[in-house]
């Protein structure tokens, strides 16, 4: 049971992690994609970080290991439905009139 567990939590932060990238991809203009990934990965080692200090500290606290898996689920699924909520409401990035993508630019080599 441990193992499926473990199997299903890897797919489907895989799946996640791969779709939501593709997504910012598809909705960052062609000349700041690598900043907007840059800026993903960044975001997603400081929560890990963060969330294993307030976690580890939270068991410090109470020992109660499971205390720190509450905590975080709880802190996950708030911040969760606040982007959820969010991006519901905000219209995808587009490059204004003034600016060329890549493919428009008359030295593109490709």
């Amino acid at each position: 049971l441990y193992m499926l567990g473990l199997f299903l939590w890897g797919a489907g932060s895989g799946h996640n992690w791969v779709a939501t990238t593709a997504e910012l991809q598809r909705k960052s203009p062609t000349h700041i994609i690598g900043r907007i990934t840059a800026l993903d990965f960044f975001l997603f080692s400081f929560a890990e970080t963060v969330a294993a200090i307030a976690g580890g500290w939270l068991i410090d606290q109470t020992d109660q290991p499971m205390a720190g898996a509450w905590a975080a689920m709880g802190v996950g699924i708030i911040f969760w439905l606040y982007l959820l909520r969010l991006s519901s409401r905000s219209a995808p990035c587009t490059a204004t009139d003034g600016e060329q993508s890549d493919q428009e630019s008359p030295d593109h080599r490709g």
